[in-house]
């Protein structure tokens, strides 16, 4: 595995949720999609943070949970974009 202290290592979380998620396995995906966000976050591995808050929308709306999916997207919108450039609307 990689070592805590990677910057890969928050991508390779992802990755890992991904698979899981194209499993089947929606808890699995949630906890690696929920972990790589918190270590990009430590990391400082920006680009990661939105995608990982992205794909936790997509498992919260395979189980319906609408709530949870419009929470998760209201955080990874901001995040999506560089300052000064246009949020869609």
């Amino acid at each position: 595995g990689l070592a805590p202290t990677s910057p890969y290592r928050p991508a390779m979380l992802q990755a890992e949720g991904l698979s899981h998620w194209l499993d089947g396995d929606l808890e699995q995906a949630d906890v690696f999609f929920e972990r790589a966000r918190d270590e990009a976050v430590s990391a400082g591995a920006v680009p990661v943070v939105p995608v990982a808050l992205a794909e936790r929308g997509i498992v919260a709306i395979e189980r319906e949970d609408w709530a949870r999916a419009s929470a998760l997207a209201d955080q990874a919108m901001p995040l999506a974009w560089a300052p000064g450039s246009p949020m869609p609307r």
